[in-house]
């Protein structure tokens, strides 16, 4: 999976030189539409407008950021490349789909067991739970608590004090297969439509960062694994607007204070019963 991710940033890197952005547009470069676009271009495709048309789904909207995006010069080396990459990309697909399907016939009852209750986790699916599983065991009660279990995979970010004060830092080394597994995990989640792990990213995106937020994901990934493992608790997903609801006087605030930053004055009262 790591060496599949590896190849995946390769394409992106070698779309990039030809000054493709395909990737600031498209969440998944190698998803339905993104491979359809790329083997245009392999095969000699120019026009953007041809490209872009080859969207699918929800990212049809995106159609002239797209023709942006597909403005580049792409070469024959650059062909070459990508021909070569996506041959390298197919074949650990089908490793990785060979080596799942072994280890789901060869694996005990409570791994099978396992697999089946997180892969109704957003962002993880079978193959995603078959592989986190495969590093961190099924059984939780080697671990005292989810902060055990998450600082013995390197999730559990660090903390430094002083003076009274706690800041923010740095975080353990991981396990980097499981950190890779997660990563993909956590990128999953966040596309997610209307889950919590989504809301949770666009929330921590804005001012700590894109890399913060996918590690803060991925803590509450492993987080929602420990406790359905130790507990055997099916998912249930706390939802898009469960930040809103915890403290619906905080986001009033903030919403407030923008308007008063854009220059409007704001008068708030309690609407009315619907009753």
């Amino acid at each position: 999976m790591q060496q599949r991710n590896a190849v995946d940033n390769r394409i992106q890197k070698v779309l990039e030189t030809a000054n493709i952005k395909l990737g600031s547009v498209a969440s998944d470069v190698l998803g339905v539409s993104g491979r359809k676009m790329i083997e245009a271009l392999i095969a000699g495709e120019k026009d953007v407008a041809v490209l872009a048309d080859l969207a699918q789904r929800q990212l049809r909207g995106k159609i002239p950021e797209l023709q942006r995006a597909l403005e580049g010069e792409l070469t024959e080396h650059h062909r070459f490349l990508l021909r070569q990459l996506l041959g390298q990309y197919d074949f650990l697909e089908k490793e990785i789909a060979s080596v799942s399907e072994r280890l789901g016939a060869v694996a005990p009852p409570s791994f099978r067991a396992a697999v089946e209750q997180l892969d109704a986790m957003a962002g993880v699916g079978e193959r995603g739970a078959r592989a986190l599983l495969a590093e961190t065991g099924t059984d939780m009660s080697r671990f005292p608590s989810h902060k055990h279990f998450a600082s013995w995979a390197g999730r559990c970010p660090g903390n430094h004090e002083s003076a009274g004060k706690r800041r923010s830092g740095k975080t353990p080394a991981a396990n980097r297969h499981l950190d890779a597994v997660l990563t993909e995990m956590a990128h999953a989640a966040v596309r997610t439509k209307n889950s919590y792990f989504k809301s949770q990213y666009h929330r921590l995106a804005g001012r700590r960062g894109k890399k913060r937020a996918i590690g803060a994901v991925k803590h509450s990934l492993l987080v929602t694994v420990y406790f359905m493992l130790r507990d055997n608790r099916p998912y249930k997903d706390l939802g898009v607007d469960y930040f809103d609801k915890l403290n619906p006087q905080q986001r009033i605030r903030y919403h407030v204070r923008r308007l008063q930053e854009l220059g409007q004055e704001v008068e708030l009262s309690p609407m009315a019963d619907a009753a």
